[in-house]
């Protein structure tokens, strides 16, 4: 995970921000899993992500685990790139290109039946 947000940071840093529609949600659902990371990274209060944070060093593991760390700003970039990417995707509650929303959210009613 270190060197993919490393990697998107090359990007998203340059001011291309948005990332792929067909990557943005796995990316976002896969950052999910390193919520702990991610919350040590952006309060920046924890040493051990604070020395970590250079792109040379690699993750590290302790008692609670193995952890990963960039920089604030690498996080940020590559963070505002996925929430600025066009949801295409179902999951994200918007209908994929070409197709409108329904204008009810209701059920159609049952045959014979008036609402």
């Amino acid at each position: 995970m270190q060197n993919l947000l490393l990697a998107m940071d090359d990007t998203a840093g340059t001011g291309s921000a948005e990332v792929e529609p067909a990557l943005a949600v796995p990316f976002s659902e896969a950052l999910a899993d390193y919520a702990d990371d991610t919350d040590q990274i952006l309060t920046s209060v924890n040493v051990d992500y604070i020395r970590a944070e250079t792109s040379s060093t690699s993750p590290w593991q302790d008692e609670a685990g193995v952890h990963m760390s960039v920089s604030v700003d690498s996080l940020l970039h590559v963070v505002r790139a996925i929430s600025h990417s066009p949801p295409h995707t179902p999951q994200c509650g918007r209908p994929p290109p070409g197709t409108s929303r329904p204008t009810s959210r209701r059920p159609p009613a049952a045959p014979g039946r008036t609402r």
